[in-house]
């Protein structure tokens, strides 16, 4: 999945990628500036489901990608959605759209510049980046917009990049995405990442090709029972300038919360082939 978003610069490492917890479901993790940011993902753009140097789902005959929800998915996710007649244009990004099934092929023609993915053939859902281009001509803004009321049934807006640190309140947001979502606050040294939103219908891993499953994250967790957990703990990761730091052996450890409660030490800089793929965590005593 490719998006115009450019990922940040210097030691800005905002981005999201998906976890699978033990029973399978998936969650969206969004690991803000500090990190720590896993190191085995890709890390060249940034949107609004996920971030991507090769796509996660299958190709369709128009070369977009796409999942297939289910039908209580797809219910979920549009629960919220209305018209186009009655919908805000104001907010024109980030758009989840259905789209008339006999007026489909008018819609890829002029919107295939737009469409992040599919998440739905045969109900016709499709996640729009933006409604116009950052150039577009006032002709080519008008025939969007006409064909936006033309051909489709319903939308709604959903940004999950609109949760900020002042809405990080650690609570439930219960978003109608069909994903478990964590956000992983700008103060990582001192909070785990929460957990914002719990879905109906939780997005399966089995919903993405098999030969695409090695590129996501796993964790020894239950998302259902977990509000709150500390990534570094599972997979290696980088950060940026730990405050509470020690040093042993001439290694670098990092304090970090723990998820289940209280802190240990996490190695920094760890090195696959010299220290294997495990992260070492430290639990000492105060």
């Amino acid at each position: 999945m490719k998006t115009t978003k450019e990922f940040p610069a210097t030691h800005s490492m905002s981005t999201q990628w998906f976890v699978v917890d033990e029973e399978g479901n998936i969650a969206l993790f969004d690991f803000d500036e500090n990190g720590p940011v896993p190191v085995n993902i890709p890390s060249e753009k940034n949107s609004d489901l996920m971030t991507a140097e090769e796509d996660l789902g299958a190709k369709d005959e128009n070369s977009i990608e796409y999942f297939e929800l289910t039908d209580e998915q797809v219910e979920e996710l549009m629960s919220n959605a209305v018209s186009p007649s009655e919908y805000d244009i104001e907010n024109d990004y980030a758009l989840f759209v259905q789209v008339n099934e006999a007026n489909k092929k008018e819609f890829l023609e002029v919107f295939s510049d737009s469409i992040e993915c599919c998440l739905s053939h045969k109900h016709g859902i499709y996640f729009l980046w933006a409604l116009f281009g950052y150039s577009e001509s006032d002709l080519n803004k008008k025939r969007r917009l006409e064909t936006f009321y033309k051909t489709v049934k319903r939308v709604v807006h959903i940004y999950i990049d609109s949760v900020t640190d002042e809405d990080f309140s650690g609570e439930d947001k219960n978003w109608t995405l069909p994903f478990y979502c964590y956000k992983q606050p700008y103060w990582s040294y001192t909070e785990l990442a929460k957990r914002t939103n719990v879905p109906k219908f939780p997005f399966k891993e089995n919903q993405i090709p098999e030969k695409q499953r090695h590129k996501l994250l796993r964790v020894p967790l239950k998302f259902s029972e977990c509000t709150g957990f500390q990534i570094a703990q599972y997979v290696i990761c980088h950060w940026h300038m730990g405050r509470n730091s020690i040093e042993i052996e001439d290694r670098v450890y990092t304090k970090f919360p723990k998820t289940g409660g209280g802190y240990c030490y996490i190695l920094d800089y760890q090195n696959e082939e010299q220290d294997g793929k495990t992260p070492i965590v430290l639990d000492l005593e105060e």
